[in-house]
């Protein structure tokens, strides 16, 4: 078989896995995809139900898995879930960049990568991924995910404290979120904003924009309000104005909307009145604390409480709070090192992730290269066919207009022969010898005839190829594996018919497991042809009308034969062979 022909065959089977590959997904994901995205915005909670009702979205292929994983961490940023790692955004990531989306696509793609290294505190990436993200959005009208990079950009730039960056990310972020009109942004901005004047010990102008969050804040009754007046607490306590520091804590605790910010306000309220003597009043305020369920809350609440109780003289009770505040020390050390040992865990998962996503990339890749190389091909084919086609009848016409010219040309010497018969007593030897020349042309010319004539016979008869009954051999196996595919799963009469295709596509498969393997039974090399196909034990199930656990049992069996380990993965081995 040529080199042309292999090629050409190779393109073809790659074309048809990849359309294999995007037929699993049901319509009814791609519906509850699209019903999740178009909720986003104004019901994130409801988004987030969505995505949680798509059953088993670890088996989701190609765009869908990609768009899963985007939305799902979009809702949990919106709906304040905290990121863990960065497997599901790896996921839309490598497949993004394998695949030409549109900008607006890429560009949240990218920033909410950078949300979640900031969460996992990898500011260096969370930077470089808000700078792309920004890059690919700026020549958009997308001003309300730009306000949202350019807001994560300030967030870093103020924790490095780097504050004169930070104070332009913010109130670039602040021009955004104004030009969309959303009130909640603004104030979000505002308060950022007044934060890094902090930052740079301007008072003045940090009171100036806490004024804009919260007069924004008040109005649209926003739960951000309670933040803000216990951060404005936090300021009068710092330049020792604890009437006014009282006030603004006391409102926060009116306005608190969640537990978060009802147990920080009570604390900051604990510890003014345990730095202004007003023990009653501290412990009050701090016993409220301890409802929490934020271990370290519950330290700092514990930890004032012992000072008081030490301040006041009470020894036994402040031991006993110290002995809280040990205990709580201990707990939250041990969360932290199995939180730690978790990210380990989940670090060495993402890797292996981002190694299958690359592979997966390069498959991509491949396929679009076969895509564009097989229609390419077809059109090399085509042409050579049609040329081919053209050049036989222009051929066979030449060589019909060459008999019948030939046969004029026998006519003219035959009638030139019988006259020089005719006149062979007058002239003997003259015409002898002119007629021995003209029988020996005739004689030429007919010969040559028959040869044209078996030349046109056979270029009109044709015939089929040998590579061409291959090629016939090769898209019959294809149509059995793509029904094997799908819900008919036919199996096939003859499980020969896949040994040569499969031995042709990924380098005599089937003959290097016999000759390797000579314990292999039949069924066994049904199974390996299957799992290098990519099939799920399900599917085996449904193609081998049997249970999960009897196919298990044969994968088991198998292993031993393939002198396997235990630990060693079937599936894996039958792929990387």
């Amino acid at each position: 078989m040529n080199t042309r022909f292999k090629t050409n065959l190779s393109a073809i089977i790659g074309f048809f896995f990849l359309i294999v590959s995007c037929v699993s997904t049901p319509d009814a994901t791609f519906d509850s995809l699209a019903r999740a995205q178009k909720c986003m915005e104004t019901y994130p909670d409801s988004a987030l139900k969505i995505l949680q009702q798509i059953p088993s979205p670890e088996d989701l292929h190609g765009k869908a898995q990609a768009d899963y994983a985007l939305l799902m961490t979009q809702a949990m940023h919106k709906n304040n879930i905290k990121y863990t790692s960065d497997s599901l955004i790896s996921i839309a990531l490598g497949y993004y960049d394998a695949h030409s989306t549109d900008p607006v696509t890429e560009g949240k793609m990218l920033f909410y990568y950078g949300k979640v290294m900031q969460s996992l505190d990898n500011v260096e990436l969370a930077m470089k991924y808000y700078l792309k993200a920004k890059d690919v959005l700026d020549s958009t009208k997308e001003y309300k995910i730009l306000g949202l990079i350019t807001e994560g950009m300030g967030n870093l730039n103020r924790k490095q404290r780097l504050v004169d960056e930070a104070l332009k990310n913010f109130h670039t972020s602040l021009l955004y979120y104004v030009s969309v009109k959303d009130s909640s942004s603004i104030s979000f901005a505002y308060r950022n904003i007044a934060r890094s004047y902090i930052g740079k010990q301007n008072i003045d102008s940090a009171l100036f924009y806490y004024d804009q969050a919260l007069y924004i804040a008040n109005m649209k009754e926003y739960s951000l309000e309670s933040s803000i007046l216990r951060e404005l607490g936090g300021i009068y306590r710092s330049v020792n104005d604890y009437d006014k520091a009282e006030y603004y804590f006391l409102a926060s605790v009116k306005k608190a909307k969640n537990d978060e910010d009802f147990y920080c306000t009570y604390l900051s309220l604990g510890y003014l009145y345990a730095q202004l003597n007003f023990y009653e009043k501290a412990e009050n305020a701090l016993k409220k604390c301890l409802k929490s369920k934020d271990n370290v809350l519950q330290k700092d609440a514990y930890d004032c409480l012992y000072y008081v109780e030490r301040t006041k003289g009470d020894l036994p009770l402040a031991l006993l709070y110290k002995d809280k505040v040990d205990s709580l020390l201990e707990v939250t050390h041990n969360g932290e090192t199995q939180e730690m040992l978790a990210e380990l865990q989940q670090k060495y998962r993402n890797e292996k992730l981002q190694k299958e996503n690359l592979q997966v990339k390069a498959e991509k890749q491949n396929f679009q290269f076969i895509g564009i190389l097989l229609i390419f091909l077809v059109s090399i084919i085509g042409g050579y066919y049609y040329l081919r086609f053209r050049n036989n009848r222009k051929r066979i016409r030449e060589i019909s207009k060459q008999i019948s010219e030939n046969e004029a040309d026998i006519r003219k010497l035959e009638q030139e022969i019988e006259e020089y018969q005719q006149e062979y007593s007058k002239v003997e030897e003259t015409n002898k010898s002119k007629i021995s020349e003209l029988t020996g042309e005739m004689t030429l010319l007919v010969k040559q005839n028959r040869k044209l004539i078996a030349h046109l016979e056979e270029i009109k008869k044709g015939g089929i190829p040998k590579e061409e009954s291959e090629l016939a051999d090769y898209i019959a196996a294809l149509r059995v594996l793509f029904l094997l595919k799908t819900k008919e799963k036919k199996v096939p009469a003859k499980w020969t018919v896949l040994y040569p295709l499969f031995d042709f596509l990924y380098g005599n498969f089937v003959s290097r497991l016999r000759k390797n393997y000579t314990d292999l039974t039949k069924h066994d090399l049904e199974i390996c042809i299957l799992l290098k196909f990519g099939l799920t034990n399900e599917e085996l199930s449904g193609i081998f009308y049997t249970t999960l656990d009897a196919v298990s049992k044969a994968k088991g069996r198998l292993k031993k034969r393939l002198k396997l380990s235990v630990d060693d993965d079937l599936d894996s081995f039958i792929r990387n062979y």
